[in-house]
C-alpha cells in the first residue's frame, strides 16, 4: 500500500493547492557566509487520485518494495509505470474501503506467520540468512526499509488482499495439482536461476496458493478498477509515467 506521508503546515497547503509544485527546502548558510537561495527538492507530487496526493517518495518506496514480491512483478513492463499503476489502483481501492463496513482484520499472530513464510520464500533472502532476525534486518535495510516498516506495509497489503478476497474470491478454490504445478514451473525455476535450492513445497504452499488466488481474480478486479478509474479523477502529473497515447500503462485514461 502507498505509505501515507504526513505533510504539516504551510507545505501541505502548497502541495494540495498546487500539486505540480515540488516541496523544497534551503540549507542554512555557514557562519560568516552570505545566504544564497539553493532550493533542494525533498519530494514532489506525481499524481492526484480523487484529491489524494501521490508523491515521488511513494513511488520510490513502491519500486524498492518489489524486492519483497518478486513473483508478482512483470519483467517485460516498465518498472516505474508498473509501480505507478499499483499506487493508483491501491489508492482507489483504499478509498472504497473507507465506506465499507465490517472490514477484515489481520491479527499480530497472522502477520507474524505471513512474514515468516515470506522470509522463507524470497530467493534473495537465502544469501542473507533471513531465517535469523539479524539476517532479515540486513535484507530489509539493503532495500531501504526497517523490519517494522516492512511489517507495516505487509499488514496493509494483507488487509487489501483480505478486502479483495471478501469481495471477489467467494467460490474460488485452488487445487493441490495447481499448487504443485506452480511450484515446479515457476517457484523452483526462480531459485535455480540464482543457483539456489528452493525450499520444500510444504513451507511455501500457502504463499503459492495466495499467488494463484490473486491471478484467478485478476480479471474481476481489473474490471472493477477500470470502473473506478472511469468514475473518479486520476491525474498523472509526471509525463514519463504516461504513455504517448494519454493512457496510463494500466489502460485507464489519465484524466
Amino acid at each position: 500500500m502507498k505509505m501515507r506521508i504526513a505533510i504539516a503546515g504551510l507545505a501541505a497547503t502548497w502541495l494540495m493547492a498546487a500539486p505540480c509544485l515540488a516541496q523544497t527546502a534551503t540549507a542554512p548558510a555557514a557562519s560568516g557566509q552570505t545566504a544564497t537561495a539553493q532550493p533542494q527538492v525533498l519530494d514532489r507530487v506525481i499524481a492526484v487520485v480523487n484529491n489524494d496526493v501521490l508523491l515521488q517518495s511513494d513511488l520510490d518506496q513502491e519500486i524498492r518494495f518489489t524486492a519483497f514480491e518478486p513473483f508478482t512483478t512483470k519483467a517485460d513492463v516498465d518498472q516505474r509505470k508498473q509501480a505507478m499503476d499499483h499506487l493508483i489502483d491501491r489508492t482507489l481501492v483504499q478509498q472504497q474501503m473507507k465506506n465499507q463496513p465490517g472490514l477484515p482484520q489481520i491479527s499480530d499472530d497472522d502477520l507474524k506467520k505471513q512474514l515468516g513464510e515470506l522470509r522463507k520464500s524470497l530467493p534473495e533472502c537465502s544469501k542473507f540468512a533471513c531465517w535469523t532476525d539479524d539476517g532479515w534486518a540486513n535484507f530489509c535495510q539493503v532495500h531501504g526499509f526497517t523490519t517494522q516498516e516492512v511489517a507495516d506495509r505487509w499488514r496493509t497489503r494483507s488487509l487489501l488482499l483480505a478486502f479483495i478476497e471478501q469481495r471477489f474470491r467467494t467460490g474460488i478454490r485452488i487445487s493441490q495439482p495447481e499448487i504443485d504445478a506452480y511450484y515446479k514451473d515457476e517457484f523452483v525455476s526462480k531459485f535455480k536461476e540464482k543457483g539456489l535450492n528452493a525450499p520444500p513445497l510444504t513451507t511455501v504452499a500457502q504463499r503459492i496458493q495466495e499467488i494463484l488466488l490473486q491471478q484467478r481474480v485478476t480479471a474481476l478486479l481489473n474490471d472493477w478498477l477500470k470502473s473506478l478509474h472511469q468514475e473518479g479523477t486520476v491525474q498523472i502529473l509526471d509525463p514519463t509515467l504516461v504513455d504517448s497515447s494519454g493512457v496510463d500503462s494500466s489502460g485507464a485514461a489519465a484524466n
